[in-house]
């Protein structure tokens, strides 16, 4: 969070959720909280899937069919807006924003004489 330039008012920073529709879709996207109370902006938004025979979640473009990055809703089509797992927020943001985390591994390699 940050503060606005009057003191009594804080703001909050864009944050990756997942948004349940009305219409059943799960979709994770940049939300921007500082969205008027009657919508919701998603930022690269993707439909998120499970695979019924392995469990594991796979992404679709929610709007794949235009040329925009972002989407509004009215607030009326979301159930509810939740911070995603850790796990699929890295997915989404390798995916959608090209961030790669490097991990540095645990152990030397160790090469033969």
């Amino acid at each position: 969070m940050r503060k606005d330039s009057r003191e009594d008012v804080i703001v909050a920073e864009p944050f990756i959720a997942i948004v349940k529709l009305v219409s059943g879709e799960e979709v994770i996207a940049k939300v921007d909280p500082s969205d008027a109370d009657d919508s919701i902006t998603l930022i690269k938004p993707q439909i998120v899937f499970v695979n019924p025979q392995s469990g594991e979640c796979g992404l679709i473009d929610f709007i794949a069919l235009t040329e925009e990055d972002q989407v509004t809703i009215g607030a009326d089509k979301v159930l509810y807006v939740a911070t995603a797992k850790e796990g699929l927020a890295k997915g989404y943001k390798e995916r959608c924003w090209g961030e790669k985390q490097i991990v540095k591994p645990s152990k030397k390699l160790v090469l033969p004489p």
